[in-house]
């Protein structure tokens, strides 16, 4: 048998295994450690998912996997393929115990080095009183930005430091007294040099993060603004713009290793998922990291960082994929989508398209 078909057997146990009765929350962290052990493991699990949910076999194994099935067609290979697989796993069953022992010792090791320490977090946050939002800034602020394709990084006067991803613009206002960022659109890694008294305020559209000294980053895409906190604590304030009727300050404060989504007026913390928060950073190696991401989300992601742009037609934009790849991979990228998903992928001058 094959490296290939190795994996092939085990994500196809796996898709077998989710679907039987009893399959709960421990067999669910099983599974996502076996997948983020490989991206092999990722693509041979979703394209065999993307294959049985065209083909609608997973309809009789319950209500439940019957609600998430497509409308789309499998081809005739991928249906082999899945046959294929899906015969070997029930013969070779015993492959289970020792793969996911060996995942799980694989995702310990990486995470313990990559999480081991952190400093602590500011004692006096919580203190800091209510920060009024400044929706524009004033004309003595600076302005920075970064096109496709680059990033830049920034150092503050007062000893902070600012990455800018791809396509990211900020006004930087810092003096001995106050320290402002406006994140105008993008997305940026912040490095706040600690300062008891004087807080180091990012406005975002209608939220507000403030802190006193950590590691963290913001992103803006529009309303939405995400957060993601590598070290220390943040304060997310939810506050009016200009012109809107007031609401009550809400506040919201998040820890190291939280993930937080704000949008209209709901604020969402994800706690304690120090992996995610660095999946989130990888642009600052170069990479990004897809976990169940829509097809769609994932070329708007790579067209932030290309001048060749992906278009996706809306008939596959829902296909969920996962893997890590380079910002500036994006013809490798495409090719995937056509070997593991059978997708087609016309090129031409400036942009991939990507469809049925």
């Amino acid at each position: 048998m094959s490296f290939p078909e190795e994996i092939e057997d085990e994500a196809a146990g796996w898709l077998i295994r989710r679907e039987e009765p009893g399959f709960g929350a421990a067999d669910e962290a099983e599974l996502q450690i076996w997948l983020d052990a490989s991206f092999n493991h990722k693509a041979a699990y979703w394209r065999l998912e993307h294959a049985w949910r065209a083909a609608d076999r997973i309809s009789s194994m319950g209500p439940d996997a019957a609600q998430v099935l497509g409308d789309d067609a499998v081809s005739g290979d991928d249906a082999a393929v899945l046959d294929s697989a899906v015969d070997r796993s029930r013969r070779f069953a015993g492959w289970r115990p020792l793969a996911l022992a060996a995942s799980l010792m694989l995702a310990i090791l990486v995470g313990w080095n990559a999480f081991q320490a952190y400093g602590p977090a500011p004692a006096t946050l919580e203190q800091l009183g209510p920060i009024a939002i400044a929706p524009e800034p004033p004309q003595r602020a600076q302005l920075v930005e970064t096109g496709t394709a680059g990033k830049k990084m920034v150092n503050l006067s007062d000893g902070s430091r600012i990455e800018l991803a791809a396509s990211t613009s900020i006004h930087a206002d810092i003096r001995e007294t106050s320290r402002h960022i406006w994140l105008d659109d993008g997305e940026a890694y912040f490095d706040v040099k600690h300062a008891a008294d004087v807080p180091f305020v990012i406005h975002a559209g209608s939220r507000v993060v403030t802190v006193l000294g950590t590691r963290f980053s913001v992103r803006r895409d529009g309303d939405q603004v995400r957060v993601n906190v590598v070290e220390g604590r943040v304060r997310v304030d939810d506050v009016a713009l200009p012109g809107a009727p007031p609401v009550p300050v809400r506040s919201t404060i998040i820890s190291a290793g939280d993930l937080a989504v704000a949008r209209g007026a709901s604020t969402i913390v994800e706690p304690a998922s120090p992996e995610k928060v660095a999946d989130q950073l990888g642009w600052r190696k170069g990479v990004l990291n897809f976990d169940r991401m829509t097809l769609g989300q994932a070329a708007a992601e790579f067209n932030r960082y290309n001048d060749r742009k992906l278009v996706v037609d809306p008939a596959v934009a829902g296909t969920r994929i996962g893997g890590t790849f380079k910002t500036n991979n994006i013809e490798d990228f495409a090719e995937l989508l056509r070997e593991a998903y059978g997708l087609r992928v016309e090129e031409s001058v400036g942009q991939i398209k990507i469809s049925d």
